[in-house]
Order: C-alpha cells, then sequence, then structure tokens
C-alpha cells in the first residue's frame, strides 16, 4: 500500500511539474506578439503538427523573424515563402518544390532584396533590394520562372534566367527600365531592357519566337543589340 501512494505521488508530482513549465515558457513566449511564430517546427512536440506551448507549428517555418513577416523555409505546395527581415517584407528567401513555390520578398525597401529558387509553375520568381522593387534575382524552371526585377531605379539592375513560355525577362539599372540582361529559352525569352536613357544599353539573348530583343544605350531607344533565332529575333534598336 505505502509504495502504491509512494508511485502515484511522484506521477502525480512529475504531471504538475511539467504543466507549470510547459505553461510558464508559454506565458513567456507572448504568442500574441507573434502570432505565427518564429518558423514551423519550433516547440512543436511533432513537426507538422502537435502542441503549441510558444508559437510556432508544422515542419519548415512560415512566418516570423525581424520585420512584420520574417524568414520562412519549407516544402511542398505553395511551400517555401519567406517573408520579410528589413521592411515591410524585408530579407525573405523561399525555396522549395511544387506549384507556386520559391517566392521570397525583399530585405531592402518595400519589397527589398528577395530570391526565389525552385521548380513548378510560376516558381523562382525574386523582388528587389533597391528602390521599391529593386535588386532581385529570380531562377527556376516552368512557365514564367526566372523573372528578375531591378536594383537601381524603379525596375532597375534585374537578372533573369531559367526555361520556359516567358523566361528569362531582365528589367533596368540605369534610367527606368535600364541596365537589363534576358536569357533563355522558349516564346518571348530573352528580352533585356536599357542602361543610359528611357530604354537604354540593353542586351537580349535567346532562341524561340520574338527572342532576342535588345533596346538601345545612348537616347531614347539607343545602342542595343539583339540576337536570337526563331520568328522575329535578334532585333537590335538604334545607337
Amino acid at each position: 500500500m505505502g509504495v502504491t501512494r509512494r508511485v502515484v505521488s511522484s506521477a502525480l508530482l512529475l504531471l504538475l511539474g511539467a504543466t507549470v513549465c510547459f505553461a510558464s515558457r508559454a506565458l513567456l513566449v507572448a504568442p500574441q506578439e507573434l502570432p505565427y511564430g518564429v518558423g514551423h517546427g519550433i516547440g512543436d512536440v511533432i513537426p507538422g503538427g502537435g502542441w503549441h506551448f510558444f508559437p510556432g507549428y508544422g515542419a519548415g517555418g512560415e512566418f516570423g523573424g525581424i520585420g512584420e513577416y520574417g524568414g520562412g523555409y519549407g516544402g511542398g505546395s505553395g511551400s517555401g515563402v519567406g517573408y520579410g527581415a528589413g521592411g515591410d517584407h524585408g530579407g525573405g528567401y523561399g525555396t522549395g518544390a511544387g506549384t507556386g513555390s520559391g517566392g521570397g520578398y525583399g530585405a531592402g525597401g518595400e519589397h527589398g532584396g528577395g530570391y526565389g529558387g525552385g521548380g513548378g509553375s510560376g516558381t523562382g520568381v525574386g523582388y528587389g533590394a533597391g528602390g521599391e522593387n529593386g535588386g532581385g534575382y529570380g531562377i527556376g524552371s516552368g512557365k514564367g520562372g526566372g523573372a528578375g526585377y531591378g536594383a537601381g531605379g524603379e525596375h532597375g539592375g534585374g537578372y533573369g534566367g531559367g526555361g520556359g513560355s516567358g523566361a528569362g525577362v531582365g528589367s533596368g539599372a540605369g534610367g527606368e527600365h535600364g541596365g537589363g540582361y534576358g536569357t533563355g529559352s522558349g516564346a518571348g525569352a530573352g528580352g533585356g531592357y536599357g542602361a543610359g536613357g528611357d530604354h537604354g544599353g540593353g542586351y537580349g539573348g535567346g532562341g524561340g519566337s520574338g527572342g532576342g530583343v535588345g533596346y538601345g544605350a545612348g537616347g531614347d531607344h539607343g545602342a542595343g543589340y539583339g540576337t536570337g533565332s526563331g520568328a522575329g529575333g535578334g532585333v537590335g534598336y538604334g545607337a
């Protein structure tokens, strides 16, 4: 009888201690300030679900960090979306596979300094580091993959590489659409926009319909080079 009582008492004490520990941890983290946690799996008993005694749920991190939505990683459909560390949506990195995966949003301005990589439809979109949509790099494959947006002006200094329809579009570094380089293959691939004036100093290379369009470097549409193959390929504008 005495042994049974000791065992029951010990079990109750252990249960009480664990309850106090988890409750204290939940209060210290203040989940109302970080409603989506520092990342999936942090504090979870089972990755991908389970108890949430402090912010964090699932496997692979989704929200949290320094800015409003900071720094997530993951895999699967719509996976790997990273939100912010600097401005409103800064310093995020997204990697993964599946539909819409690999979207990275910003570090510098409103949507700055993001990198996106992955595979599937619409993957690999990178948004900016300098101005409003500056200094972004996009890599990937699939429809609309590899779109890069800007570093200098409003849409400056972007590089885009990839394969598929509309891949490899590079927009600007100097003026409004300056100093961009576009390479790739497929319909409309390899469009490069400017470095000097409004649409200056661009180089475009690639293959397919409408590939290799280059726009200017000197005046409004000056000093452009166009190379490529297919219908409408290799169009060069001015000097």
